[in-house]
């Protein structure tokens, strides 16, 4: 796979992720609207449940997929590879079903202040193991690197999550249950169309040796994987018991928007990175692709957080009643975080291109468990703005970790010195904006707009860009009769 298709790979799945995540925030002013502020916190926190359920159910057998998809085409064994992969899938969405219906009960009817939660959380585990299965199942065309695919099987579960939101919640009035169902049937409908395709063409097979392998390397990405959910699941939590579910609310509506990057630059990027690490190993120029690639991924992500805050600023007003107005301003102060995500991923990948995904899955616990304790303490201190600042700080660290341990095992050549410039700049954005939020928006427009220009001045102005960079940059706007360097 050329640096090329990896680009084209990356925006098709930013096109397909944007697209399926774009449902939940249309449906934004829906459940901030038809459902009460404390049943939004309650929703919020089953949302990232129902995450961190569906990574357990999944067992790590998405990964495996993915890593083990080009040997087993080799080897025509693909269906027996989706075939147990998808029993593996089953068996543990049985399993976690069980432990959250018996077990764990009374710890979530704590957490919500709600007795006799019972049924919504059946409907919570449905909806996991619904959503963990139509991941599994499309990952088959991640793998095959058939990007297309995955995007319009994405635009079809956005088109039915909105179309079984209205009808459930606005039209029936079925609140959170009605949420609920309405995700079980999108991706539950979804998931048996690309079943039945995929039957049809490969079929599917079961082999008991080939699950023990499977679980082998997936089965630790758990924790690597669930880490960051945990992590967030564990933040709602402590904030719900401490501070209230009307804080829960405000907090889960800020880290939705502020998300975005992730929707639109992080996720796509760690749907294409490793299919093209794997199978592009031997390539004699793929570290140097690897290392242009970061470099502008970490400015794309700074740029973008600028985009962010501004989109925010005017459409959380919009969207919400006036008791989550302040998630705008919250929202400035989560970006950093989102940003330093660039560095996770990578490290991720290098440690699985190293057969080291147990290092991941013991850092990721280790950071997680320690998070409990740091979450705690500034919860408990300096409440919702505690939890920002614990919420940067974990991120931080376990992004240095994961970096650190991934460049150690599998190095490319990473340009520093642009690397600090861009964050420094990152930095300044973030000031100037959480100062001039408060003020009018007149205000608030031009700092940031100032900023953001300032920013595109340096590096035309300075030798932020090398020859090369130089003249792409004006053959590309000589399209258009626009030449910036001489």
């Amino acid at each position: 796979m050329s640096l090329q298709l990896l680009g084209k790979n990356t925006s098709i799945y930013a096109l397909g992720n944007v697209i399926l995540r774009a449902g939940a925030f249309l449906l934004i002013p829906i459940h901030t609207n038809y459902l009460s502020i404390e049943e939004y916190g309650i929703l919020a926190s089953l949302f990232v449940t129902i995450e961190v359920l569906t990574i357990f159910m999944n067992s790590g057998m998405k990964n495996s997929l993915v890593r083990f998809f080009e040997e087993y085409l080799q080897k025509d064994k693909i269906n027996e590879l989706l075939g147990t992969s998808i029993l593996i899938n089953i068996i543990g969405g049985i399993i976690v079903t069980g432990l959250c219906l018996s077990f764990l009960m009374k710890f979530f009817e704590t957490i919500f202040h709600t007795q006799n939660l019972n049924y919504l959380i059946e409907l919570a585990c449905g909806a996991a193991l619904a959503e963990a299965l139509y991941f599994h199942i499309a990952s088959y065309y991640q793998a095959k690197n058939q990007a297309k695919s995955f995007l319009y099987f994405g635009t079809l579960s956005f088109a039915l999550l909105l179309l079984f939101n209205y009808i459930l919640l606005i039209e029936l009035h079925q609140g959170i249950q009605g949420v609920l169902f309405a995700r079980i049937f999108a991706y539950g409908i979804v998931l048996i169309l690309i079943a039945i395709q995929l039957i049809h063409h490969i079929g599917m097979r079961i082999s008991f040796p080939l699950g023990r392998k499977l679980l082998k390397f997936g089965f630790p990405l758990i924790f690597s994987v669930s880490g960051e959910k945990l992590i967030h699941l564990g933040m709602l939590y402590l904030l719900s018991f401490y501070a209230g579910l009307k804080e829960v609310a405000i907090f889960s509506l800020a880290l939705k928007f502020a998300s975005i990057l992730g929707m639109v630059l992080i996720l796509p990027v760690q749907l294409a990175l490793q299919p093209y690490i794997f199978a592009n190993l031997k390539h004699l120029k793929i570290k140097e692709n690897l290392s242009f690639f970061f470099t502008y991924f970490v400015m794309t992500m700074s740029f973008g957080s600028l985009g962010v805050i501004i989109f925010s600023k005017i459409i959380i007003p919009i969207v919400s009643p006036p008791e989550y107005w302040i998630a705008a301003q919250l929202v400035i102060l989560l970006v950093p975080a989102l940003v330093i995500k660039s560095f996770k991923i990578y490290g991720e990948a290098f440690l699985n291109v190293a057969h080291k995904s147990y290092v991941t899955g013991f850092v990721v616990g280790l950071i997680g468990l320690l998070s409990l304790y740091i979450n705690y303490i500034f919860i408990v201190q300096w409440g919702l703005f505690g939890l920002i600042g614990s919420y940067n700080l974990i991120n931080l660290v376990l992004a240095a970790a994961l970096f650190g341990f991934g460049f150690a095992a599998y190095s490319i050549h990473i340009d520093w010195k642009r690397v600090r410039i861009v964050f420094a700049w990152l930095l300044i954005f973030v000031l100037i904006a959480y100062y001039s939020v408060s003020k009018s928006s007149l205000i608030f427009y031009i700092s940031i707009i100032l900023a953001g220009f300032s920013f595109i001045s340096y590096i035309l102005i300075f030798n932020f860009l090398n020859e090369k960079e130089r003249q792409f940059l004006n053959n590309f706007l000589s399209t258009i009769h626009v030449r910036l360097f001489n």
